[in-house]
């Protein structure tokens, strides 16, 4: 049945669930030889004639083709012909790398929930060199732990090495079980090993589908241990796991007690991840609102903004300094405008609100819903605003 699914992958040229299948397939047929229920001559033959048809395939595959994009059989050839880890990760080594200095530099609350593909471009800017492109951390426990910190890493742990335990009683059982929950243990481990290289669970129907697959592993004669009548579940269990929880609470927000500690990676707040010009620089959408701490020994700000809304709506800017309203101003469509505030002092926020805003996605086919309202475009000669 699997095979049926290859048209799909090579139209769809995902990688991950050629891996998931393949891990699903060899997890199950090792089960099934550990059960006796399949010969071991008999699998090692079909392995083998899997491997020569790989082999006969080989030369059919396309000779060219991007590692990034296409169908999966254009992909995998050009991945194999590159001879790169770092080309066929696509990036990973760098979300990964920019997911432990997270960890490193805060291990207790990370950088928020859904924040890394926002706070990737600034922080790995800051610590090796400038990136045009963010996404999630690229594996299941660094996005955990980058977004939520290691006490979060534990808790999720906790509730899922359980679980895959059970998948691998399941999937290696040596008795006869029921085919359903044999298979849901092969492919819950197929999705454990390809988490490891992918942020596929934070999609809403991959996360259903893992969580169907999870408990159908728990259908009836899936273990072989029948539960014993007298086993009694510790007392103070649900104790524990609630005042876990409290805790994990408070050390995520323990670092947010100081309104400086918003500013403490960048002086902005509310702008998104630096995008390139076509005349050359950068820019950074702004949404509804944006802020700016002053940093010390700074006395003015001067900044550079642009309309590029897709219609021909202008946009109004209204400008305030720690709540106190400044001279606002309109900006025309296409156009670009100056603000420069002078007499400023160290640990004064600036508070940028703009109307109206637009949303990408409304207007053009594609993935992108944020409310952008403005560019702020970096000074000459500087890598971000």
């Amino acid at each position: 049945m699997g095979f049926l699914l290859l048209p799909v992958l090579q139209i769809s040229g995902s990688r991950t669930g050629l891996l998931i299948l393949g891990i699903a397939g060899a997890v199950t047929l090792a089960g099934l030889v550990r059960a006796r229920v399949v010969p071991l001559r008999r699998a090692g033959l079909g392995v083998a004639a899997v491997l020569l048809l790989a082999l006969a395939v080989w030369p059919l595959l396309p000779k060219k083709g991007n590692v990034g994009a296409g169908g999966l059989a254009a992909r995998l050839a050009a991945a194999a012909r590159t001879g790169s880890i770092e080309a066929v990760a696509t990036n990973r080594l760098l979300f990964w790398r920019g997911a432990y200095d997270v960890i490193l530099e805060e291990p207790l609350s990370g950088c928020g929930l859904g924040g890394f593909p926002y706070e990737f471009p600034v922080r790995f800017g800051r610590e090796h060199h400038p990136v045009r492109f963010t996404d999630n951390a690229t594996n299941a426990l660094l996005d955990v732990a980058s977004e939520c910190g290691l006490p979060a890493l534990v808790l999720a742990l906790a509730a899922a090495i359980p679980i895959l335990v059970g998948a691998f009683d399941a999937a290696f059982s040596r008795t006869r079980i029921a085919v359903v929950p044999r298979l849901a243990g092969a492919a819950l481990i197929g999705f454990a090993i390809a988490s490891m290289t992918g942020s596929h669970l934070r999609f809403p129907e991959i996360a259903c589908l893992a969580a169907a697959v999870a408990a159908l592993v728990l259908v009836p004669g899936s273990s072989e241990a029948k539960r014993d009548p007298d086993f009694v579940p510790p007392r103070y269990a649900g104790a524990v796991l609630v005042a876990a929880g409290v805790v994990a609470s408070l050390l995520v927000v323990l670092p947010t007690r100081a309104p400086e500690e918003a500013f403490r990676i960048e002086p902005w707040q509310g702008l998104y991840r630096p995008e390139p010009l076509e005349s050359g620089g950068f820019f950074r959408w702004m949404g509804p609102a944006a802020l700016r701490r002053i940093r010390p020994g700074e006395t003015s700000l001067a900044l550079r903004l642009r309309n590029g809304r897709p219609d021909d709506l202008p946009v109004t800017l209204a400008v305030e300094v720690d709540g106190a309203p400044r001279r606002g101003l309109v900006v025309e469509r296409g156009s670009d405008a100056a603000i420069d505030l002078e007499g400023l002092s160290a640990g004064q926020i600036v508070r940028l609100s703009a109307q109206p805003t637009f949303v990408p996605a409304e207007r053009a086919a594609g993935r992108d819903d944020r409310a952008l309202a403005l560019m702020v475009l970096a000074p000459p000669g500087s890598r971000r605003p």
